[in-house]
């Protein structure tokens, strides 16, 4: 699947939201390098999708996001 596919019956991503969360993740990955080199001296973490997760999350609430479910 390329950047441009969506997934099959789903509607097309918003291009901002798009932009947000690809900012997001390039962020989450050039702290976490960081987090791995220091903090864990190297080692590869076995729960960077945690550690991504909460980063990411944090990063959101800091830029005045907050994700909601939508009602019924």
């Amino acid at each position: 699947m390329d950047s441009t596919s969506s997934h099959s019956g789903a509607e097309p991503a918003d291009p901002a939201t798009k932009q947000i969360i690809l900012d997001l993740l390039k962020r989450a990955a050039a702290a976490h390098g960081v987090y791995e080199a220091e903090a864990l001296g190297g080692r590869y973490d076995e729960d960077w999708p945690q550690w991504y997760a909460d980063h990411m999350a944090r990063t959101l609430a800091e830029g005045g996001y907050r994700i909601v479910g939508l009602s019924g």
